[in-house]
């Protein structure tokens, strides 16, 4: 029996022309799907859910890998992952480098 007020879309996001879903672990931009590996979906998921703000490296680091962890390499391979997916489709939100502090994601 279906639970009352459940929402087969609760928890997803959207930003532009990007909706990202929870249930899937999946990025959906226009109609290109991508099924994200778990580290990608988090890191996404923080910068979907601040879009237009600035999300800094080091709550990412404590967000998505948790306290402690400062390995810069592996925060800058998982964005370049992400931009790549998202530069395959025309429109779709840009991630930003703001140097120094951290990234945005823009609509």
């Amino acid at each position: 029996m279906r639970r009352s007020g459940a929402d087969a879309d609760e928890g997803v996001i959207t930003v532009g022309t990007a909706l990202l879903d929870p249930g899937r672990y999946q990025l959906r931009v226009d109609d290109q799907v991508f099924d994200l590996p778990r580290k990608e979906f988090e890191v996404m998921h923080r910068l979907m859910h601040r879009a237009g703000r600035i999300v800094t490296r080091d709550d990412l680091f404590q967000d998505v890998w948790g306290l402690g962890w400062s390995d810069s390499k592996t925060l800058d391979q998982h964005i370049r992952r992400l931009r790549r997916k998202l530069e395959q489709v025309a429109g779709a939100p840009k991630i930003t480098t703001i140097r120094g502090v951290g990234y945005r994601l823009e609509a």
